[in-house]
């Protein structure tokens, strides 16, 4: 059986975040619209760069129509949480203690350049073809989990030689509104308190990193009543 994926920016980055950051994912990336040709649909949400349709996710029927939510584990947790939380203490991590960091300007996204990239019959760039199917991206497509994503894009592409992540995940440009994912690419303030919070109280910044942007429940404002989780 062929199939097709349709993916936004944020899906892959979520795919290679995951591995920078440590956490784990069984369901693999959430933010996917996929397209099974042999009639049956998953719609787990779709991804963003800043211009599009919004939408819900809708259920894939299987063979018994019995329905699959693929926004969650096994266990019932979302694919876009880390298992692997901190512990309820800090780690030592080895790194200094936490100093607040003197303010920087956290870059803006590259624009993404799909020049000379082919195309399906939909006329979106194919970035991944096999046998087995095909996975496209769709740069027009936004959502509460595209609006995640670019603010981990925001927060991973700023960290540098000159900029720690310490300094990004604090002064990353801040949504003013609950609805993140229809503003110029952004975080929630939530999230950069509960990352400062934990840095104070001694976790290392990957685990605060972890903790506070992918920790659950979710610091992004209805991201986790849109993937099916707890609101």
């Amino acid at each position: 059986m062929s199939y097709q994926q349709t993916w936004g920016r944020s899906a892959l980055l979520l795919f290679f975040v995951s591995g920078w950051s440590g956490c784990t994912s069984d369901a693999g990336p959430a933010d996917t619209a996929s397209t099974v040709q042999d009639g049956s649909g998953l719609d787990a949400g779709t991804s963003r760069d800043g211009s599009g349709a919004d939408g819900a996710p809708d259920a894939a029927r299987t063979d018994d129509a019995s329905t699959l939510d693929a926004s969650s584990t096994d266990d019932g947790s979302s694919p876009l949480h880390d298992a692997a939380m901190p512990d309820a203490g800090p780690s030592d991590s080895g790194e200094p203690s936490y100093v607040r960091p003197d303010p920087i300007v956290v870059p803006p996204l590259a624009v993404v350049d799909v020049t000379g990239v082919p195309t399906d019959t939909h006329g979106l760039p194919i970035v991944y073809e096999s046998l087995e199917g095909t996975i496209t991206l769709d740069p027009s497509m936004h959502d509460p989990i595209t609006g995640f994503g670019a603010c981990l894009d925001l927060v991973t592409h700023c960290v540098g030689p000159t900029r720690s992540l310490d300094a990004c995940a604090l002064y990353v440009p801040h949504c003013a509104t609950a609805q993140y994912w229809t503003e110029p690419d952004c975080c929630p303030t939530a999230c950069s308190n509960a990352y400062e919070t934990q840095r104070v109280a001694g976790y290392g910044t990957i685990d605060a990193f972890r903790g506070a942007f992918l920790g659950s429940p979710s610091c992004f404002p209805g991201l986790d009543s849109f993937i099916g989780g707890a609101p």
